[in-house]
């Protein structure tokens, strides 16, 4: 028996949008990195952290045994953003380069997962593992 697949070809501009979107992906998880590790306070202030580079800073900025931070985005007035398995939460910055407490903006389904951010003018896009919400005024609320 032969198999036979009919693939259509994939326009170019395709590949080109998929590589610029996966491109703009890993630019944003490297830029939300370099956040985190410029954050800085004193070095060593983070329990089981062991940076290499001696001069790069670390900052705690929240843990929680109940949450599952799975996702992050960071608006241009500096708020954070952080997507767990049911809620949304923001980190106002503070005057001195830190992150107030954390804030609950939203609370999902049951198991939602919010896997993406996305900060869209005033609005924040979020990603679960069923849906796609768009969190109307959600950077200004």
């Amino acid at each position: 028996m032969r198999w036979v697949f009919s693939w259509a070809p994939v326009p170019r501009w395709h590949k080109f949008a998929f590589a610029l979107w996966l491109f703009l992906v890993v630019l944003k998880s490297l830029l939300s990195l370099c956040l985190c590790l410029l954050g800085s306070t004193a070095l060593g202030e983070v329990p089981g952290v062991h940076l290499a580079d001696k001069s790069a800073r670390v900052n705690f900025i929240d843990s929680d045994e109940k949450e599952f931070f799975t996702s992050q985005a960071v608006d241009l007035s500096g708020r954070l953003f952080v997507g767990c398995r049911e809620a949304l939460f923001v980190y106002e910055p503070t005057a001195d380069g830190n992150f107030g407490p954390r804030q609950e903006l939203y609370r999902f389904p049951k198991d939602s997962w919010l896997y993406d951010l996305e900060v869209y003018g005033d609005d924040l896009f979020v990603l679960t593992n069923t849906a796609l919400y768009r969190v109307r005024d959600a950077v200004t609320h």
